[in-house]
């Protein structure tokens, strides 16, 4: 697994996201062929070697002709959509640019249609958006980690919509942030997959990224993982109840279910005085984390709950459908070093059991016939 590990040293553009992968080894001609497809007026780079804080380090400088145009959102995804860049790379741009104009319009109390992407600077911000993705795409990059994103006063400088696009990523308050610009923050919020500390991985190649901010400076490292396990972070939230009807018990997992948890579960326990109880427990993001709390507050008959966070370690999976004579299913696969087994979603074998009228059992049979044939 190849992943990327991001540092906002000193700022956080979009310049300087795009100039340190270049400096990690994306190549220049592959970046300016993707970037011809999706801008249409002539766009070229050129890159400058500077000096940040006693680091050698890469500036990209980005010469265009003439303003993105047309000039709204809906113009800027249909132009991405008609691009033939890949799916991945039109996704995660997608996500940028729609997630970028809805915080600038809020912060502006404008119509998201009627934005003018200029506002967010047009060309350079296509280049910056379309540049990064397309970077981790041919750095073939499997997961992104980042330090907490700053605050600082480069945060409160800038526009309402950095902070909107920094509601629930991991923060940190540093008083030597830096620039931190609204294109910087959508691209990393949209690109990263933990604001955590990576697992450990072999070094391959460092690069520095800078931007006209003589103070900014940014580093990614790039390298592969030692090992298949994947690392993240969660809050356990739990409560020890030994007053309640055993029959509300599956509602409340339900619903905890529904409204964000990752997981929950129930666990015997004996509680003071010899007294029989349950410890009910959920696993979550901290997005979900009040929805959780209050649920259990709300639906049992506890009076506190405790949290605290846990680090996961989980097997690399991914889910495909397969076809079989009860219809398609869905089966997840999960990988360990060279073991591959398969898991078939109970879901979908349920209703397709109860549809043909055929034990489950025999559904799940056809499902790991079918599963070996999934490459893998």
């Amino acid at each position: 697994m190849t992943l990327a590990y991001i540092e906002t040293l000193t700022g956080l553009t979009g310049e300087m996201l795009l100039s340190a992968l270049l400096d990690a080894g994306l190549p220049q001609a592959g970046l300016e062929s993707a970037l011809a497809r999706c801008v249409p007026h002539p766009v070229t780079l050129s890159v400058e070697r500077v000096a940040r804080h006693g680091a050698p380090a890469t500036r990209v400088h980005i010469h265009a002709t003439e303003a993105l145009n047309p000039s709204h959102l809906p113009d800027v995804l249909a132009l991405l959509d008609q691009s033939g860049v890949s799916p991945r790379v039109k996704d995660r741009a997608t996500r940028i640019w729609t997630r970028l104009i809805e915080a600038e319009a809020r912060g502006r109390d404008e119509e998201i249609d009627l934005m003018d992407v200029r506002t967010v600077g047009g060309v350079r911000a296509m280049v910056d958006i379309v540049g990064v993705c397309e970077g981790l795409e041919r750095l073939q990059v499997d997961r992104v980690y980042s330090v907490p994103l700053p605050l600082g006063p480069g945060l409160i400088a800038s526009s309402p919509a950095v902070a909107d696009l920094a509601v629930d990523a991991r923060v940190r308050s540093d008083v030597t942030a830096g620039r931190v610009t609204a294109v910087g923050v959508a691209i990393l919020t949209s690109i990263v997959d933990a604001f955590a500390s990576p697992p450990s991985f072999t070094l391959r190649q460092v690069g520095y990224g800078a931007d006209e901010d003589e103070a900014g400076l940014l580093r990614v490292y790039l390298g592969t993982a030692d090992e298949t396990v994947e690392t993240d972070e969660v809050l356990v939230v739990e409560t020890n109840i030994d007053d309640m009807n055993p029959q509300f018990y599956g509602h409340v997992v339900d619903l905890l279910f529904q409204r964000g948890a990752l997981d929950a579960y129930l666990i015997p326990i004996t509680m003071k005085k010899g007294r029989p109880g349950t410890l009910l427990a959920a696993l979550v993001d901290r997005q979900h984390l009040e929805a959780v709390a209050s649920t259990i507050l709300d639906e049992t008959t506890s009076i506190g709950v405790r949290t605290y966070p846990a680090q996961r370690r989980k097997l690399p999976r991914r889910v495909v459908t397969v076809e079989t004579r009860f219809g398609p299913i869905r089966i997840k696969v999960v990988w360990h070093g060279e073991r591959v087994r398969f898991a078939p979603e109970y879901d979908d074998c349920l209703r397709a059991a109860q549809a043909a009228n055929v034990p489950l059992s025999v559904v799940y049979d056809e499902v790991r016939t079918a599963a070996l044939n999934v490459g893998t």
